[in-house]
């Protein structure tokens, strides 16, 4: 039997506008992928108040927020990330190759490739 963690309170849900929040990210994403940093920039500015002169940290800026970050959440990080990684390895497991011919010339399929190998 499922244990749910948290419920929905429907009382607040009643009077919460409708937000198309999909359509929201979606939006941010395309405009991102069509702008790059700049549109990085323009929503770290909108959302975080934050315009950095880069976005990209060195490796000695990352080893020092770390060293912020109490050990029990880098355990929890690890352990979430455990968790994912072996329940995608087993949902992996259960796809099977497919290769079709759906009409002359048309081939659709998937192959399924080790999860370390992808992106590669």
């Amino acid at each position: 039997m499922a244990l749910k963690l948290k419920q929905r309170n429907v009382s607040e849900t009643a009077s919460t506008p409708k937000v198309d929040t999909t359509a929201i990210v979606r939006g941010v994403i395309d405009e991102i992928r069509a702008t790059g940093d700049e549109g990085v920039r323009k929503y770290s500015e909108k959302f975080d108040k934050w315009s950095p002169a880069s976005f990209k940290l060195s490796q000695e800026e990352i080893q020092s927020i770390i060293s912020t970050v109490p050990q029990q959440i880098i355990n929890d990080i690890k352990q979430v990330q455990e968790n994912v990684r072996t329940f995608a390895l087993a949902q992996r497991a259960c796809i099977k190759d497919l290769e079709m011919e759906i009409r002359p010339g048309v081939h659709l399929g998937h192959k399924n490739v080790p999860i370390n190998s992808v992106g590669a």
